[in-house]
Protein backbone atom coordinates (compact mmCIF):
# COMPACT_ATOMS: atom_id res chain seq x y z
CA UNK A 1 0.00 0.00 0.00
CA UNK A 2 2.85 2.26 0.14
CA UNK A 3 2.83 5.77 -1.50
CA UNK A 4 -0.18 3.63 -3.87
CA UNK A 5 -4.00 4.60 -3.88
CA UNK A 6 -5.34 0.60 -3.95
CA UNK A 7 -8.61 1.33 -6.16
CA UNK A 8 -10.10 -2.26 -5.11
CA UNK A 9 -9.58 -2.18 -2.00
CA UNK A 10 -12.40 1.43 -2.33
CA UNK A 11 -14.52 -0.36 -4.52
CA UNK A 12 -14.81 -3.54 -1.66
CA UNK A 13 -16.04 -1.28 0.66
CA UNK A 14 -19.54 0.14 0.58
CA UNK A 15 -18.62 2.64 3.40
CA UNK A 16 -15.76 3.60 1.71
CA UNK A 17 -17.77 4.59 -1.44
CA UNK A 18 -20.17 6.10 0.63
CA UNK A 19 -17.19 8.64 1.74
CA UNK A 20 -15.57 9.30 -1.55
CA UNK A 21 -19.68 10.04 -2.69
CA UNK A 22 -20.01 12.57 -0.09
CA UNK A 23 -16.49 14.14 -0.80
CA UNK A 24 -17.84 14.50 -4.46
CA UNK A 25 -21.11 16.17 -3.35
CA UNK A 26 -19.16 18.39 -1.04
CA UNK A 27 -17.04 19.47 -3.99
CA UNK A 28 -19.79 20.06 -6.35
CA UNK A 29 -21.60 22.15 -3.49
CA UNK A 30 -18.54 24.10 -3.31
CA UNK A 31 -18.36 24.88 -6.95
CA UNK A 32 -15.20 23.05 -7.59
CA UNK A 33 -13.40 22.79 -11.12
CA UNK A 34 -10.25 21.57 -12.93
CA UNK A 35 -8.57 25.01 -11.99
CA UNK A 36 -8.20 26.45 -8.15
CA UNK A 37 -10.95 28.21 -6.95
CA UNK A 38 -9.70 31.58 -6.19
CA UNK A 39 -11.01 34.12 -3.63
CA UNK A 40 -12.03 31.03 -2.02
CA UNK A 41 -12.50 31.04 1.92
CA UNK A 42 -10.18 28.36 4.16
CA UNK A 43 -12.67 25.78 4.04
CA UNK A 44 -13.16 25.57 0.15
CA UNK A 45 -9.35 25.96 -0.16
CA UNK A 46 -8.72 22.74 1.83
CA UNK A 47 -11.49 20.64 -0.02
CA UNK A 48 -9.20 21.74 -3.31
CA UNK A 49 -6.04 21.04 -1.66
CA UNK A 50 -7.54 17.29 -0.66
CA UNK A 51 -9.10 17.17 -4.41
CA UNK A 52 -6.27 17.97 -6.05
CA UNK A 53 -4.24 15.35 -4.44
CA UNK A 54 -2.20 17.41 -2.20
CA UNK A 55 -1.40 17.20 1.51
CA UNK A 56 -4.07 19.37 3.80
CA UNK A 57 -4.54 20.08 7.44
CA UNK A 58 -6.85 17.98 8.88
CA UNK A 59 -8.57 20.71 10.80
CA UNK A 60 -9.38 22.76 7.89
CA UNK A 61 -11.54 19.63 6.40
CA UNK A 62 -14.23 19.73 8.77
CA UNK A 63 -17.05 17.27 7.90
CA UNK A 64 -15.05 15.25 5.58
CA UNK A 65 -15.28 11.62 6.69
CA UNK A 66 -11.35 11.16 7.05
CA UNK A 67 -11.44 8.14 8.66
CA UNK A 68 -13.52 6.63 6.38
CA UNK A 69 -11.19 7.51 3.20
CA UNK A 70 -8.14 6.59 5.59
CA UNK A 71 -10.01 2.80 6.20
CA UNK A 72 -10.26 2.43 2.29
CA UNK A 73 -6.74 3.16 1.55
CA UNK A 74 -7.74 6.44 -0.14
CA UNK A 75 -5.79 8.67 2.17
CA UNK A 76 -3.07 8.17 4.59
CA UNK A 77 -3.10 10.07 8.05
CA UNK A 78 0.18 11.63 9.60
CA UNK A 79 -0.14 13.23 12.43
CA UNK A 80 -2.59 16.56 11.56
CA UNK A 81 -2.03 16.27 7.68
CA UNK A 82 -4.11 14.39 5.35
CA UNK A 83 -1.83 12.88 2.73
CA UNK A 84 -4.22 11.91 -0.14
CA UNK A 85 -3.55 8.56 -2.61
CA UNK A 86 -5.78 10.12 -5.56
CA UNK A 87 -6.88 13.36 -7.44
CA UNK A 88 -10.33 14.52 -8.79
CA UNK A 89 -10.78 16.78 -11.54
CA UNK A 90 -13.52 17.97 -12.25
CA UNK A 91 -15.22 18.40 -15.93
CA UNK A 92 -18.09 20.79 -15.22
CA UNK A 93 -20.16 18.14 -12.81
CA UNK A 94 -18.46 15.27 -13.91
CA UNK A 95 -15.54 13.94 -11.55
CA UNK A 96 -12.86 11.53 -12.98
CA UNK A 97 -10.80 10.02 -10.28
CA UNK A 98 -6.85 9.35 -10.76
CA UNK A 99 -4.79 7.52 -8.48
CA UNK A 100 -1.51 8.70 -7.58
CA UNK A 101 1.57 6.91 -9.17
CA UNK A 102 4.84 6.79 -8.34
CA UNK A 103 6.88 6.64 -11.07
CA UNK A 104 5.72 4.45 -14.40
CA UNK A 105 3.47 2.02 -13.40
CA UNK A 106 2.51 -0.87 -16.14
CA UNK A 107 -1.08 0.11 -15.15
CA UNK A 108 -0.81 3.28 -14.20
CA UNK A 109 -4.32 5.89 -15.09
CA UNK A 110 -4.72 7.66 -18.09
CA UNK A 111 -6.93 10.67 -18.68
CA UNK A 112 -6.12 14.13 -20.70
CA UNK A 113 -7.30 16.85 -22.67
CA UNK A 114 -7.77 14.51 -25.52
CA UNK A 115 -10.07 12.33 -23.30
CA UNK A 116 -12.51 15.52 -22.92
CA UNK A 117 -12.21 16.32 -26.42
CA UNK A 118 -13.38 12.44 -27.84
CA UNK A 119 -16.55 12.60 -25.53
CA UNK A 120 -17.23 16.70 -26.95
CA UNK A 121 -17.29 14.93 -30.78
CA UNK A 122 -18.78 12.26 -29.78
CA UNK A 123 -21.63 13.40 -28.52
CA UNK A 124 -22.05 15.82 -30.74
CA UNK A 125 -22.30 12.89 -33.63
CA UNK A 126 -24.73 11.01 -31.58
CA UNK A 127 -26.11 13.33 -29.19
CA UNK A 128 -28.20 10.98 -27.61
CA UNK A 129 -29.74 8.10 -26.95
CA UNK A 130 -29.06 4.35 -27.25
CA UNK A 131 -26.09 1.98 -26.19
CA UNK A 132 -22.85 3.09 -25.92
CA UNK A 133 -19.60 1.57 -25.55
CA UNK A 134 -16.11 2.98 -24.22
CA UNK A 135 -13.08 0.74 -25.14
CA UNK A 136 -9.63 0.98 -22.94
CA UNK A 137 -11.48 3.18 -20.70
CA UNK A 138 -8.88 4.55 -18.72
CA UNK A 139 -9.83 7.12 -15.67
CA UNK A 140 -13.26 6.25 -16.97
CA UNK A 141 -13.65 9.77 -17.96
CA UNK A 142 -15.31 10.12 -21.45
CA UNK A 143 -17.91 7.12 -20.40
CA UNK A 144 -18.51 9.20 -17.10
CA UNK A 145 -19.03 12.77 -19.42
CA UNK A 146 -21.39 10.48 -22.39
CA UNK A 147 -23.33 8.67 -19.67
CA UNK A 148 -26.43 11.20 -18.70
CA UNK A 149 -26.95 11.68 -22.85
CA UNK A 150 -27.59 7.91 -23.20
CA UNK A 151 -29.60 5.09 -21.90
CA UNK A 152 -26.78 2.22 -21.43
CA UNK A 153 -22.94 2.76 -20.98
CA UNK A 154 -19.96 -0.04 -20.70
CA UNK A 155 -16.50 0.77 -20.74
CA UNK A 156 -13.62 -1.80 -21.13
CA UNK A 157 -10.59 -2.03 -20.13
CA UNK A 158 -7.61 -4.40 -19.61
CA UNK A 159 -5.57 -3.62 -16.56
CA UNK A 160 -7.50 -4.46 -13.12
CA UNK A 161 -6.54 -1.65 -11.27
CA UNK A 162 -7.33 0.99 -14.21
CA UNK A 163 -10.87 -0.76 -14.62
CA UNK A 164 -11.38 -0.41 -10.80
CA UNK A 165 -10.23 3.33 -10.99
CA UNK A 166 -13.05 3.51 -13.39
CA UNK A 167 -15.64 1.74 -11.42
CA UNK A 168 -15.07 4.32 -9.09
CA UNK A 169 -15.10 7.48 -11.53
CA UNK A 170 -18.80 5.87 -12.11
CA UNK A 171 -20.01 5.37 -9.19
CA UNK A 172 -18.97 9.26 -8.33
CA UNK A 173 -21.17 10.46 -11.64
CA UNK A 174 -24.56 8.75 -10.79
CA UNK A 175 -27.31 9.98 -13.18
CA UNK A 176 -30.32 12.34 -12.51
CA UNK A 177 -32.53 10.00 -11.50
CA UNK A 178 -29.69 7.56 -8.94
CA UNK A 179 -28.74 5.07 -11.32
CA UNK A 180 -25.41 4.06 -12.35
CA UNK A 181 -23.61 6.31 -14.63
CA UNK A 182 -22.79 2.71 -16.44
CA UNK A 183 -20.81 -0.42 -16.04
CA UNK A 184 -16.77 -1.17 -16.25
CA UNK A 185 -15.58 -4.66 -17.35
CA UNK A 186 -12.34 -6.19 -17.09
CA UNK A 187 -11.89 -7.19 -20.63
CA UNK A 188 -9.16 -6.83 -23.50
CA UNK A 189 -10.67 -4.35 -26.00
CA UNK A 190 -14.16 -5.32 -26.96
CA UNK A 191 -14.10 -9.10 -25.97
CA UNK A 192 -16.79 -10.19 -24.62
CA UNK A 193 -19.04 -7.47 -25.86
CA UNK A 194 -21.92 -8.15 -28.65
CA UNK A 195 -20.90 -6.99 -32.16
CA UNK A 196 -23.53 -4.80 -33.53
CA UNK A 197 -25.49 -3.99 -30.33
CA UNK A 198 -23.88 -0.58 -29.40
CA UNK A 199 -25.34 3.05 -31.12
CA UNK A 200 -21.80 4.64 -30.00
CA UNK A 201 -18.70 3.35 -29.67
CA UNK A 202 -15.64 5.41 -28.73
CA UNK A 203 -11.72 4.57 -27.63
CA UNK A 204 -8.76 6.51 -26.77
CA UNK A 205 -5.92 3.76 -27.48
CA UNK A 206 -2.32 4.13 -26.81
CA UNK A 207 -0.39 5.21 -30.01
CA UNK A 208 3.19 6.09 -28.89
CA UNK A 209 5.43 3.89 -30.75
CA UNK A 210 7.46 1.98 -28.61
CA UNK A 211 10.89 2.55 -30.24
CA UNK A 212 12.31 0.53 -26.86
CA UNK A 213 11.33 -2.78 -27.57
CA UNK A 214 10.36 -3.16 -24.33
CA UNK A 215 6.76 -3.17 -24.51
CA UNK A 216 5.18 -4.27 -21.76
CA UNK A 217 5.91 -1.64 -18.94
CA UNK A 218 4.31 1.28 -20.40
CA UNK A 219 1.13 -0.78 -21.57
CA UNK A 220 -0.70 2.72 -20.58
CA UNK A 221 0.61 4.37 -23.36
CA UNK A 222 2.41 1.90 -26.11
CA UNK A 223 0.67 1.31 -29.71
CA UNK A 224 3.14 -1.14 -30.71
CA UNK A 225 6.17 -1.04 -32.65
CA UNK A 226 4.70 1.85 -34.85
CA UNK A 227 2.09 3.26 -32.67
CA UNK A 228 -0.49 1.87 -35.02
CA UNK A 229 -0.74 -1.77 -34.44
CA UNK A 230 -2.79 -1.31 -30.77
CA UNK A 231 -5.57 1.63 -32.79
CA UNK A 232 -5.66 -0.60 -35.76
CA UNK A 233 -7.30 -3.58 -33.35
CA UNK A 234 -9.06 -0.79 -31.43
CA UNK A 235 -10.73 0.73 -35.24
CA UNK A 236 -11.71 -2.79 -36.03
CA UNK A 237 -13.38 -4.07 -33.18
CA UNK A 238 -15.07 -0.91 -32.71
CA UNK A 239 -16.43 -0.93 -36.09
CA UNK A 240 -17.57 -4.23 -35.23
CA UNK A 241 -19.91 -3.54 -32.41
CA UNK A 242 -21.83 -0.93 -34.39
CA UNK A 243 -25.16 -1.25 -34.44
CA UNK A 244 -26.94 -0.11 -37.96
CA UNK A 245 -26.70 3.45 -37.42
CA UNK A 246 -24.49 3.30 -35.29
CA UNK A 247 -20.97 5.55 -34.89
CA UNK A 248 -17.36 4.69 -33.62
CA UNK A 249 -14.87 7.63 -32.79
CA UNK A 250 -11.36 6.06 -31.99
CA UNK A 251 -8.24 8.68 -31.72
CA UNK A 252 -5.03 7.67 -33.15
CA UNK A 253 -2.40 8.72 -35.18
CA UNK A 254 -2.04 8.90 -39.29
CA UNK A 255 1.39 7.94 -39.88
CA UNK A 256 3.85 8.58 -43.43
CA UNK A 257 6.53 6.36 -43.38
CA UNK A 258 10.00 7.00 -45.78
CA UNK A 259 8.53 4.19 -48.18
CA UNK A 260 5.43 6.31 -48.76
CA UNK A 261 3.27 3.71 -46.48
CA UNK A 262 0.52 4.73 -44.89
CA UNK A 263 -0.98 2.18 -42.28
CA UNK A 264 -4.05 3.84 -41.73
CA UNK A 265 -5.19 4.88 -45.27
CA UNK A 266 -5.05 1.40 -46.05
CA UNK A 267 -7.21 0.24 -42.91
CA UNK A 268 -9.70 3.28 -43.96
CA UNK A 269 -10.37 1.36 -47.30
CA UNK A 270 -10.47 -2.08 -46.18
CA UNK A 271 -13.36 -1.01 -43.89
CA UNK A 272 -14.81 1.01 -46.36
CA UNK A 273 -15.10 -2.39 -48.28
CA UNK A 274 -16.58 -4.23 -45.55
CA UNK A 275 -19.55 -1.44 -46.11
CA UNK A 276 -18.56 0.92 -43.52
CA UNK A 277 -18.30 5.08 -44.04
CA UNK A 278 -15.12 6.06 -42.68
CA UNK A 279 -13.84 9.60 -42.28
CA UNK A 280 -10.01 10.72 -41.15
CA UNK A 281 -10.44 14.41 -38.92
CA UNK A 282 -7.78 16.17 -37.21
CA UNK A 283 -8.21 16.10 -33.74
CA UNK A 284 -6.86 19.97 -33.18
CA UNK A 285 -3.39 18.61 -32.22
CA UNK A 286 -1.60 22.14 -31.98
CA UNK A 287 -3.31 22.60 -28.43
CA UNK A 288 -3.15 18.66 -27.69
CA UNK A 289 0.30 17.90 -29.11
CA UNK A 290 2.20 20.78 -30.86
CA UNK A 291 5.31 19.09 -31.09
CA UNK A 292 3.88 15.86 -32.04
CA UNK A 293 5.31 15.54 -35.51
CA UNK A 294 8.78 17.21 -34.59
CA UNK A 295 9.19 14.67 -31.47
CA UNK A 296 8.00 11.74 -33.45
CA UNK A 297 9.62 12.30 -36.72
CA UNK A 298 12.90 12.81 -34.72
CA UNK A 299 12.54 9.48 -32.22
CA UNK A 300 11.06 6.67 -35.18
CA UNK A 301 13.24 5.58 -37.37
CA UNK A 302 11.36 5.72 -40.77
CA UNK A 303 8.35 8.06 -39.84
CA UNK A 304 8.43 10.55 -42.19
CA UNK A 305 5.05 12.42 -41.57
CA UNK A 306 2.36 11.97 -38.74
CA UNK A 307 -0.59 13.45 -37.10
CA UNK A 308 -2.53 13.05 -34.43
CA UNK A 309 -6.34 11.98 -35.67
CA UNK A 310 -9.90 10.63 -35.12
CA UNK A 311 -11.15 8.23 -37.34
CA UNK A 312 -15.10 8.32 -37.62
CA UNK A 313 -16.57 4.99 -38.79
CA UNK A 314 -20.84 4.48 -39.37
CA UNK A 315 -22.25 1.88 -40.02
CA UNK A 316 -24.87 2.80 -42.70
CA UNK A 317 -27.07 -0.69 -42.66
CA UNK A 318 -26.73 -4.32 -42.48
CA UNK A 319 -23.04 -5.07 -43.33
CA UNK A 320 -22.40 -7.63 -45.78
CA UNK A 321 -20.77 -10.92 -44.47
CA UNK A 322 -17.53 -10.57 -45.68
CA UNK A 323 -14.34 -11.71 -43.67
CA UNK A 324 -13.14 -9.94 -40.48
CA UNK A 325 -10.03 -7.87 -40.93
CA UNK A 326 -7.95 -9.40 -38.53
CA UNK A 327 -6.24 -7.50 -35.83
CA UNK A 328 -2.41 -7.27 -36.27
Amino acid sequence: MEGRFEAEQVLASAPAMAALGELAGELRAAGYADEVIADAGTRTEALTRLALGLDTDRGALGSVDVEGLSAAGALDVVDATVIPRFALFARDATFVLLPRDDGFAPERVYFGRDSVWLAEIAARLRPEGGAVADLGTGAGAVAALLAPRYERVVATDVAPRTAASAAITLALNPRPDGRPAGAVCLADVASGLRPGAFDLVTANPPWVPDVSGHGGPRTYASGGASGFELPRRFMVEAAELLAPGGVAVVLGIDATWSDGSRPLLALSRGLRRMGYDVAVEPTGEAVMWPTLEADMTARVPGMAAVRHVAVLMHRPGPVPARPRLAPT
